[in-house]
């Protein structure tokens, strides 16, 4: 009988997150001209005075949850300034010179193609040129709960701060049957609700396993 139980506890925890995945977040990346001392992130070049933008905004910072996706399509090929993301950089470098050990991609520089990272540990990581600073921003994960909005639609609010206290705040809200930047996969009821649900299933079959054993 105890094995048993223990057997349908397994089972319960397998079914109780098997509903919870994590968010692709994407956007189109373009490289655009910057003002200096205004939209241009802190430590941009005055020689080129242009930085990478995220689905427009000029070169945004980017709030994600651990284990959230982030893809990068690039849509202006960029022979000089290739697009990276990477770990234990400073501002603002944003991933200039970055070593390998650092790197969290294959920097990519010709129109068309796409990079993404899967963040499974809560920190802070960094996007831009690998061969300038100035030219991106920072990503921030957080370990956070987010319940789904319900079984079709899901709403994910990527927030947006550019690297230095001039540049704007953009916030893109999408669902799942929407064709925004930001998509997010269907979950269940929630990890809070799902933590709750197991608590009780555990306390059932602690006392299962007294009584029949």
């Amino acid at each position: 009988m105890a094995h048993l139980l223990w057997l349908l506890y397994v089972v319960l925890i397998v079914v109780a997150f098997s509903s919870v995945s994590a968010n692709l977040v994407t956007y189109n990346v373009t490289f655009v001209s910057c003002v200096e001392g205004s939209t241009c992130p802190q430590g941009n070049p005055s020689v080129y005075s242009a930085t990478f933008a995220l689905n427009g905004t000029l070169s945004p910072n980017i709030t994600l949850n651990v284990g959230d996706t982030l893809q990068f399509n690039l849509a202006t090929s960029v022979p000089s300034h290739p697009l990276t993301i990477c770990q234990n950089s400073v501002v603002p470098s944003f991933c200039q010179g970055a070593a390998s050990t650092n790197l969290l991609n294959t920097p990519i520089t010709n129109a068309g193609t796409t990079t993404s990272v899967v963040f499974s540990t809560s920190g802070t990581y960094y996007y831009g040129c690998n061969n300038h600073p100035g030219m991106g921003a920072m990503i921030n994960v957080i370990q956070t709960v987010t319940a789904a909005a319900s079984a079709s639609t899901t709403v994910v609010t990527s927030s947006a701060a550019t690297a230095n206290t001039a540049s704007s705040v953009a916030t893109a809200m999408v669902t799942s049957a929407s064709t925004g930047s930001t998509s997010s996969s269907t979950k269940g009821a929630g990890a809070r609700h799902q933590l709750s649900v197991l608590f009780l299933f555990t306390v059932i079959v602690a006392l299962f396993t007294i009584i029949f054993t």
